[in-house]
């Protein structure tokens, strides 16, 4: 829906692809049930004596297209662990893509809007934490979530505990230790 300052008696409009033109009284247009695409309106002023001004213009774009989902998640890690509590993960977008919701398994009500296509990730606590991506457009439409997982492991395994040992004597030559855990 178009409007613009009311300073004719009528306007004479032209629309754009189609280029039908049409009179009216009153400063607004509307063009319903539009497809994706690039709009166009010219509008001229007309009074009663017969003047008319120039075609001013507007142009709209309407786009209704998600953009493709995220692809190629990686990260810079396989698995996180006690020596390495930080993880980057990387993902490609496309040409059309303005920013990204991100959110992660444990914090699924909690999506963070950016325009990078990288997030680190840290201090979570032990087990499979997922990774979920969404594109968004110029136009705010939105993919479908991406997913990815990874393992945090930071609990160290416990220390092995020696058996008693046990001497081994082959000959006088030839004495072998065997140890046990």
């Amino acid at each position: 829906n178009w409007t613009w300052t009311d300073t004719g008696d009528s306007y004479q409009i032209k629309t754009s692809p189609n280029g039908n033109i049409t009179s009216q009284v009153g400063n607004s247009f509307e063009m319903p049930n539009k497809s994706d695409g690039v709009y166009s309106i010219y509008v001229q002023a007309v009074d009663n004596a017969g003047n008319i001004s120039e075609f001013v213009s507007n142009s709209v774009t309407i786009d209704t297209i998600a953009p493709n989902a995220p692809t190629n998640i990686r990260s810079s890690v396989e698995h996180v662990s006690e020596n390495n509590t930080t993880i980057t993960w990387r993902w490609d977008g496309t040409n059309d893509t303005k920013g990204y919701n991100v959110k992660f398994s444990a914090d699924s009500s909690n999506v963070t809007f950016q325009t990078l296509n990288t997030i680190e990730l840290r201090g979570k606590p032990d087990g499979i934490h997922e990774i979920h991506i969404q594109a968004i457009d110029a136009d705010g439409n939105k993919s479908a979530f991406a997913t990815s997982l990874i393992s945090f492991d930071t609990t160290k395994p416990h220390e092995p505990i020696f058996q008693p040992t046990q001497l081994v004597k082959n000959s006088p030559n030839n004495t072998t230790i065997n140890w046990e855990w």
